[in-house]
Parts: structure tokens; sequence; C-alpha cells
């Protein structure tokens, strides 16, 4: 008996020394890993609207309506270097073959056309799945007029679901959002 009672206390404060320091290593490196997921999401939103120079979540009532509705997750603002509205990016959800895809969908409002749009997260199948980032699909939506619909783009063949999805989504926020803009 003993022996089981200094096994068990040296096992719970091997546990506890353990989680703080995880604790701690959380503690230091979350500032830095969260920098660098929003210098990633600035990165990405400027790849899918270039005009603009800087972006904010939209505070606005007019696009605050959408979010929660046609797979739209959050609405950005692109000002110019002039800090003029130079478009708007919606940050996108829907599901694929192997898991939720969220993507962001670029938009000139001042031309009402797609800029871009760039996947940020996916559970694709590597090698298959996972050619919805590459360029050659991505670059299909560049430019179209906001009065797509699904036919006017092609799925990618041997992984259709998910090319379908990404082009769903795409289709349905833009739809969902055009009478605004």
């Amino acid at each position: 008996m003993n022996e089981t009672v200094r096994l068990a206390l040296s096992l719970t404060l091997t546990c506890v020394i353990v989680a703080f320091s995880l604790s701690c290593v959380y503690d230091i490196t979350k500032p830095v890993i969260d920098k660098n997921e929003k210098e990633r999401l600035m990165k990405a939103l400027k790849d899918v609207n270039p005009r603009a120079t800087e972006f904010m979540e939209t505070n606005t009532d007019e696009y605050k309506k959408f979010i929660g509705k046609n797979g739209i997750l959050q609405i950005y603002e692109g000002y110019d270097d002039k800090h003029r509205l130079a478009g708007i990016v919606l940050l996108v959800s829907g599901q694929g073959f192997g898991g939720e895809i969220k993507a962001l969908v670029g938009i000139d409002t001042i031309n009402r056309k797609i800029t871009g749009i760039k996947i940020l997260q996916h559970l694709e199948t590597p090698g298959l799945g996972e050619r919805i980032t590459e360029d050659k699909f991505a670059s299909q939506f560049r430019g179209k007029p906001l009065n797509v619909k699904s036919s006017d783009f092609n799925t990618i063949t041997g992984a259709t679901i998910s090319s379908s999805a990404v082009i769903n989504m795409v289709v349905n926020s833009v739809n969902a959002i055009k009478s605004q803009i």
C-alpha cells in the first residue's frame, strides 16, 4: 500500500508539473501565434482583394445582417491608400468531402466583380481534394461578375465534391450579398 501511495503521489506531482509547464509555454507563445495568424489573414485578404491596402472587420449594419447566413462567417471591408472603400472580402464556410472548408472571397464593390478566392482551411484528401488550393482552380473565379451561378465554373476531375463545395460557397455567398453592393 505504501508503494502504491508513493507512486500515485509521484505521478500526480509529475502531472501537475507538466500541466503547469504547458500552461506557461502556452501563455508565452499565444501572443506570437496570434500575431502570426493575423499576419497570415492580412496577407490572404490582400491576395483576394489586391486593390485594398488596409482591412477591417465590418461594423456596418448593411453587411452585418449577412453574417451567419449562406455560409458567410465574417465580412471585411478593404480600403485603398486614400481610405476609400476598395472592396469587401467574405470569410465563408462550407462542407467538403473531408470536412469543413473555409475560404476568402474578394469582391470589387465598384466594378461588381469577384477579385479572387483563397482557401484558408480544409481537410480534403491530400493530392486530390487539396487541389482546391491551387491557382489553376482559384483563377477561374477572378473577374467574374457578381451574377454567377454554379455552372459558370469547372469542378476538378476526381475531386468533384471538394471543388463543388467551394463553387457553391462562392456562388451562395456572392448571390446573398450582391444586392447590397
